[in-house]
């Protein structure tokens, strides 16, 4: 019998690396092996013996010996492109669990019919080295993979990207890196055989996960929606394509839901945006960032008008410019554009901007006969609340107004809007779906008038008002019967949010 444990402890040394290492982990892990009493370490590991609790301490310090002595005269030295890469004895802190390891088989005890042909299949996978190396020496694997960090080359994936206007897909370009499982297999095996082990790194092609062929099942322009910029101050128009070119080349995949701010964002100085005019609780004011909304409202426009489906949307606190009622897509802190590509291939955002405009294009599956529109609709036009007049107590208009009776006009009244919203799908020119997409109401404003406060001296003429402050509209005076959209006091563009 003893002669027959010495053959079976010759068998290559794929199977004692595997068997000695691998064995008791993989028993625990996949919980089949019923091992039987022995004391002989090779017998127990070759053989797949019941283990005992007598025998746990015995095969357990044997491996824990062998482990170490290894571990102390072990060196590593792996190679690549004339650049070695030492591993040392810190890299490699071999493991102390393996008695909590063999305590665990015993108390399982479970069977499994031909195990000697299970063993076999799963050396032939060569599963066993990553592994066996793995568990030997817990800290291995961080070394392995922060030299593969400084060798690897990233795969290029295929892209849509847009040239001199046109659409282009670019060829895909395959990566490289670190063969893991073959360079494990080659240290496990070299374990066994000397103290020195000195190897060349393998390495595998790694190929990208988008390839030109994929990309050319969707490359059609589902959509186009501009806005103009032309009048907005160098501040807001350097934040309105910052934003937009954020997501310029943004593939989403079906199914995968985007954030607005999250691509955008943080929507600070840090993050390259500048103080532009944005409006904070019905007023102006300045702030970093102003200017965003018109690249959030933007994108949601060529969303809606390729089919897209928008999880979550917020309108201004007055109606802008640039797009019609209800159409506006207000981010900030607190709101948010949120959209998931619920099609059945990837699309790609591309932007572009100039002087005058800021462009959105939604790429992806062919349409074919299919277009959407949107169309705004006016409900009821709601009246304005009239003129506030506040005091100029600490004197931030000095420059405007300063003796009490002098008023300067900081906002004029507004009224509000309630609006609908509806997204229509057209069939070869002909509307097969009309739907209300939005309901929202821009509610009226005070406008705002300051007065000084200071005592006007006696020798002083006394002065004319220069505003006349506006009461409250009368339900009557509003009327939706004659109302043209373009006549409304929207926000002008340069002091758009």
């Amino acid at each position: 019998m003893k002669q027959n444990n010495m053959v079976k402890r010759k068998v290559n040394a794929g199977i004692w690396a595997t068997t000695l290492l691998v064995v008791l982990l993989v028993m625990v892990i996949v919980g089949k092996f019923n091992l039987k009493e022995s004391t002989d370490i090779s017998y127990v590991l070759v053989n797949q013996k019941m283990l005992t609790p007598t025998t746990v301490d015995t095969v357990a310090n044997t491996i824990s010996q062998e482990a170490k002595y290894k571990g102390s005269t072990v060196d590593i030295m792996l190679e690549y492109q004339g650049k070695y890469y030492p591993i040392t004895l810190e890299d490699m802190a071999v493991s102390t669990d393996i008695h909590t390891i063999l305590q665990d088989v015993s108390d399982r005890n479970y069977a499994i019919d031909h195990k000697e042909e299970f063993l076999g299949k799963f050396i032939a996978t060569k599963q066993g080295y990553y592994v066996a190396i793995q568990y030997l020496f817990p800290g291995i694997a961080d070394k392995i993979e922060a030299i593969n960090k400084e060798i690897q080359v990233e795969p290029k994936n295929s892209k849509i990207v847009q040239e001199n206007g046109k659409i282009v897909i670019t060829e895909e370009e395959a990566g490289y890196g670190i063969d893991t499982e073959k360079l494990y297999e080659s240290m496990t095996m070299a374990f066994y055989e000397m103290p020195t082990i000195h190897l060349s790194i393998p390495i595998k092609s790694i190929e990208p996960t988008i390839t030109k062929e994929d990309n050319q099942l969707c490359c059609f322009v589902r959509s186009t929606f501009s806005t103009n910029v032309s009048d907005s101050t160098g501040n807001r128009k350097h934040n309105v394509s910052l934003a937009l070119e954020k997501l310029n080349g943004l593939r989403v995949e079906p199914g995968q839901t985007i954030s607005f701010n999250e691509m955008t964002g943080p929507h600070t100085k840090e993050n390259g945006y500048k103080s532009a005019i944005v409006i904070l609780n019905g007023q102006y004011t300045d702030g970093v960032g102003g200017g965003v909304c018109q690249a959030s409202t933007t994108l949601y426009n060529a969303l809606l008008k390729a089919g897209l489906q928008i999880d979550q949307v917020q309108k201004h606190t007055l109606p802008v410019k640039y797009v019609p009622l209800a159409l506006d897509a207000m981010v900030s802190g607190s709101s948010d554009l949120v959209f998931t590509n619920n099609l059945d291939h990837a699309i790609t955002i591309l932007t572009s901007h100039t002087t005058e405009d800021v462009t959105v294009k939604i790429i992806g599956e062919d349409m074919k006969d299919i277009t959407y529109e949107t169309r705004s609709e006016l409900v009821r036009v709601l009246p304005h609340l009239g003129d506030k007049i506040i005091k100029d107590e600490k004197g931030l208009y000095k420059d405007k107004v300063l003796f009490e009776g002098e008023q300067y006009r900081l906002s004029y009244p507004r009224q509000g809007y309630e609006v609908k919203a509806y997204l229509e799908k057209y069939q070869n020119g002909t509307m097969v779906e009309s739907d209300c997409i939005r309901h929202v109401t821009y509610q009226p404003q005070q406008g705002t008038v300051v007065e000084g406060v200071e005592k006007k001296p006696e020798t002083l003429q006394p002065i004319q008002d220069t505003v006349d402050p506006l009461d409250p509209q009368k339900v009557e005076d509003v009327s939706v019967e004659v109302f043209d959209e373009n006549k409304i006091e929207k926000v002008p563009t340069s002091l758009c949010p």
